[in-house]
């Protein structure tokens, strides 16, 4: 099939579109309508430059990615050979990981060339080294999340149980709530007799947003395997702490999700001119919502810095 290049992006939803949309509609408008074509050959300098921020990542996120690409290939391992894999060997291939983002992050102009291919650091894009405390906290929690993992409820489920039977490692999914097409990907779904289970892997502090995303994990379970809720085990497996949370599920909850989640999508297309291509509305209709929290982590601060520039020669 071939790749079908569209003036406008496919519309759909996820819990990271919301809270995108949450913490700043500016930033929104650059990741998903002032980014979109941006790796093509024609591409406008603005759909470029857009298009390569929206690539940058930083320490935590790069540490979260490398602790999920190891629970993926080890637990893909013990679905073959019924085996994990050795814990210092894995610590080693997610320092590499992280080591191999410092690295690409040293020249930007070779990210520029390759920005989906190669990566670059937050840190270093706007600043000119990284933080000696961050890098500190990076490796202790590189240590404490990868021994916490093999401690985990999850992790010891499949190493002591014969009766474990692996459905989803890290798949992308959809399923729809009002005819919207909703995106989710669970890190685990497994089968412990006649339990479903969904595990995620969190690499941070605990946070009452985790609980609401697993409970869309609940609906799209329910969705696609017609899962009866009672038969539901939602955890989530905080790797930093070690500790191990069952989400409940509450009927009443999950339809004030639905409700919550329809006000989003009317929210989002409120900002469009034509909903039926999802054509935003200019940039000006997207606020900035300016503050040393949102701004300071920005990945688009280079485009608001400009604008603001602009703003000020007028």
């Amino acid at each position: 099939m071939a790749f079908e290049i569209r003036p406008y992006p496919e519309w759909s939803w996820s819990q990271s579109r919301d809270q995108i949309f949450k913490d700043c509609q500016r930033k929104y408008y650059y990741h998903y309508y002032g980014s979109h074509n941006g790796w093509l050959r024609d591409a406008s300098e603005d759909q470029r430059t857009m298009y390569r921020l929206k690539q940058i990542t930083n320490l935590y996120m790069i540490l979260g990615d490398g602790i999920h690409l190891m629970a993926e290939a080890s637990l893909k391992q013990w679905q073959l050979e019924k085996s994990l894999p050795d814990q210092k060997e894995i610590t080693e291939d997610v320092r590499f990981h992280l080591n191999q983002a410092y690295k690409d992050s040293q020249d930007i102009m070779r990210w520029k060339v390759a920005p989906k291919k190669l990566k670059m650091l937050h840190e270093l894009y706007y600043g000119d080294e990284l933080p000696p405390k961050r890098v500190a906290q990076i490796k202790e929690r590189l240590n404490l999340c990868i021994t916490h993992y093999f401690e985990s409820e999850t992790v010891q489920d499949m190493m002591n149980c014969d009766e474990i039977e692996i459905k989803e490692i890290e798949e992308l999914n959809t399923f729809f709530i009002q005819d919207q097409k909703i995106y989710v990907k669970l890190d685990l779904l497994y089968k412990k007799q006649d339990k479903w289970i969904i595990a995620d892997w969190k690499t941070g502090n605990e946070s009452e947003q985790n609980d609401n995303q697993l409970l869309l994990y609940a609906l799209f379970l329910h969705d696609k395997y017609n899962v009866p809720f009672e038969q539901m085990e939602i955890r989530l497996e905080y790797l930093l702490s070690g500790q191990s949370k069952t989400i409940s599920i509450d009927e009443d909850e999950l339809n004030q999700l639905k409700v919550d989640i329809v006000e989003s999508m009317d929210q989002m297309k409120q900002l469009l001119e034509d909903a039926a291509i999802n054509k935003p509305k200019p940039m000006s209709s997207f606020p900035t919502n300016p503050s040393k929290l949102n701004c300071w982590g920005c990945n688009y601060r280079e485009c608001c810095e400009e604008i603001t520039l602009q703003k000020r020669e007028a």
